[in-house]
């Protein structure tokens, strides 16, 4: 590979979604030959032709993977990055519904973009899954709370996650917060929902379905009637091939944390990043920026990106993750795949009936494994999960015709 490939290859697939650009480059041929305002008509029929078109191919796709049918789909031959489908998808459905909602089609000045897309098959999924979904899981930071801070005390997000264990659906924080033994550092990030949970005045057995997963796969724990965070045993919830990472001991962990930390410290100081401090933990390492916003989205990829190519070259038999926060980089001994997968091991709950939402699902964001564990859900803010969960009880209710904003 030539420098300057790399250079382009670095610095544009890691910032892209293959499915959602291919989509978007599929709506641009119309949106340009039906420009102007008497073709409106036919643009709109022509976004529905391309729908119509992504539905069948997007069903050939999911029951290939359903079936473990041979060979390739015709979805997979032209987006070879595309994961399984969980769950069949209605993507003109979808359109229809949104379009609805902001009139996409009639627009003549801004073609249709990433965030109508990523909107479009949130809204696909969401419909797909809602009146089957026994286990939904959700990121920490700009999913539940906005980064950095705590659950809002009084907000809507925490009726509807109260609402959803009502229903007898499993809540799990998937996090990178890694905080072994430490329930109580979770519950200060969570307090505004625990306190709606005591204000609720239900039976407290309905909140032992809700659970937080730390350090992307590594802390377990439950919470009990007290509403106070347990942990779980890892014999308990660790998945077989996450039990081999700690046959051999701690050793290859704390190597594979050394190295880590080495590449990060090497980084920082060629880019001459001094604005910083480095954190090691028993199972992660990463970066904590003295003053938010002092580094730049490049400088974090950057050393999110090296310390993906450097580790996953030095041979070391541990998954692991290495990602861009939004103000920091951490690297972590396992990572979300690993966690949804031992949530549904330990739950009894499958790919199809599990849901994960969150912000981060570009190359270097932690949240972007999960595709491979079950069906997701790409947000960008605590408000747009809010919208998320709303849609979803409207679709449990029968009623996609509702007031939800999308």
């Amino acid at each position: 590979m030539s420098s300057l490939y790399k250079a382009q290859y670095q610095l544009r697939t890691h910032r892209r979604d293959g499915f959602i650009e291919f989509i978007k480059a599929m709506l641009l041929t119309p949106f340009i030959l039906h420009n102007d305002e008497e073709r409106s008509t036919k643009r709109e029929a022509a976004y529905l032709q391309i729908f119509e078109s992504l539905d069948a191919w997007a069903a050939e796709h999911h029951r290939r993977g359903e079936n473990d049918e041979p060979g390739q789909s015709k979805l997979s031959l032209m987006v070879p990055s595309m994961g399984r489908l969980f769950t069949p998808l209605s993507l003109q459905d979808a359109f229809l519904e949104y379009n609805r909602r902001v009139g996409l089609t009639a627009r003549r000045y801004v073609p249709p973009s990433f965030n109508d897309v990523r909107h479009i098959l949130n809204i696909a999924q969401v419909s797909a899954i809602a009146k089957h979904v026994r286990l939904v899981t959700f990121d920490g930071d700009q999913t539940l709370y906005e980064d950095g801070q705590d659950f809002i005390k009084g907000s809507v997000l925490g009726g509807l996650i109260i609402r959803l264990l009502k229903e007898k659906i499993n809540v799990a924080v998937v996090t990178a917060a890694g905080y072994a033994n430490e329930p109580l550092k979770y519950e200060a990030r969570l307090s505004g929902l625990l306190h709606a949970f005591r204000e609720s005045g239900l039976d407290p057995a309905v909140f032992t379905g809700f659970y937080v997963l730390g350090g992307e796969c590594n802390y377990l724990f439950r919470l009990n009637e007290e509403l106070h965070l347990v942990g779980i045993p890892e014999k308990d919830f660790f998945t077989p091939d996450m039990c081999e990472w700690l046959t051999s001991g701690d050793k290859p962990v704390e190597q594979f944390i050394a190295k880590a930390e080495s590449t990060l410290r090497e980084r920082l100081e060629a880019m001459n990043v001094r604005n910083v401090s480095v954190l090691c933990k028993p199972r992660g390492v990463g970066l904590v920026v003295k003053e938010r916003g002092s580094l730049t989205r490049e400088q974090l990829d950057e050393l999110a990106l090296a310390a993906q190519d450097v580790l996953s070259q030095s041979n070391f038999a541990i998954p692991f993750c290495a990602f861009n926060g939004g103000n920091d980089v951490w690297i972590d001994v396992g990572n979300k795949l690993y966690g949804v997968r031992c949530l549904q091991q330990y739950l009894g709950r499958g790919p199809n009936e599990t849901l994960h939402v969150g912000d981060q699902f570009l190359s270097t964001g932690n949240d972007f494994v999960t595709r491979a564990a079950c069906a997701t859900v790409w947000i960008s803010s605590p408000a747009e999960t809010t919208t998320v969960l709303q849609y979803m009880f409207s679709v449990r209710m029968m009623n996609t015709s509702g007031d939800v904003d999308y």
